[in-house]
C-alpha cells in the first residue's frame, strides 16, 4: 500500500467501527459504496482512513431518518432482476 503521509490508526477500534457500519448497510444503501471503500484497509488502516469512517458515522447521525423498513406482510413477494452478462460485449465492454 501506498503510503499517505498519516500515522497508523488503532486497527481494533478501525476494524470495529467499520463492522458496524457494514452492519448498517442492509437498512442504508447509500452508504454502501463509501463502506466499501474504507473496508478496504482494514488489514492497515491510517488516520485518514479513520477520519472517512468517522465521517460516515457523523453523517448516519445527521440523518437518523432516512433509510429502508422492512415490515411483516404475509403477501409480501420479494422479486428481483440482475443482469449477468458480465460485460460480455467485446467490443465496448457492457452487459448485453
Amino acid at each position: 500500500m501506498l503510503e499517505d503521509g498519516t500515522d497508523k490508526a488503532d486497527g481494533r477500534y478501525f476494524r470495529s467501527l467499520v463492522g458496524g457500519l457494514i452492519y448498517l448497510t442492509q437498512t442504508r444503501p447509500n452508504i454502501v459504496f463509501s463502506v466499501g471503500v474504507i473496508s478496504r484497509f482494514m488489514h492497515s488502516p491510517h488516520e485518514h482512513q479513520l477520519g472517512a469512517a468517522k465521517r460516515i458515522s457523523r453523517y448516519i447521525a445527521e440523518t437518523t431518518t432516512f433509510g429502508l423498513w422492512y415490515s411483516h406482510n404475509p403477501n409480501f413477494i420479494l422479486c428481483g432482476f440482475t443482469d449477468s452478462d458480465w460485460a460480455g460485449a467485446l467490443d465496448y465492454r457492457k452487459s448485453l
